[in-house]
């Protein structure tokens, strides 16, 4: 199955198992018919799902509905004029899929082995 694995922490449940997916398990204890390969999706856009649909899908998933397929994500006000480039680049609606070079930021963007989140929201 074409799936991320768990993000493990501990080395302990690592090595107890815990970095290998549900979804792995049953598909190398049942084969094949226990997977079930999406071909429908309901939350990207076309332009955005392309990515993993050639990667993963060979080209065969698609979205659930045209809306979905042609969504996009509108800022409620123009970013204004003192933005950054590359943040007026990321909030134009006329892009529909952005990719951003992080390789100026260095190590930074990085994690380290035993660092604790910057982000308030993944600290917990």
């Amino acid at each position: 199955p074409h799936q991320l694995p768990p993000l493990v922490h501990s080395k302990e449940a690592e090595r107890l198992g815990l970095g290998v997916s549900l979804l792995q398990r049953l598909s190398e204890a049942h084969g094949d018919i226990s997977v079930v390969e999406l071909r429908t999706q309901y939350r990207m856009a076309d332009e955005l799902a392309k990515f993993s649909n050639v990667l993963s899908y060979s080209g065969k998933l698609r979205a659930a509905t045209a809306e979905v397929a042609n969504r996009t994500l509108i800022a409620p006000v123009p970013a204004p004029t003192d933005f950054p480039e590359w943040l007026r680049v990321a909030t134009d609606p006329m892009r529909r899929v952005v990719f951003l070079d992080t390789s100026s930021v260095g190590a930074a963007a990085f994690e380290r082995e035993g660092a604790k989140p910057d982000n308030e929201y993944e600290r917990g």
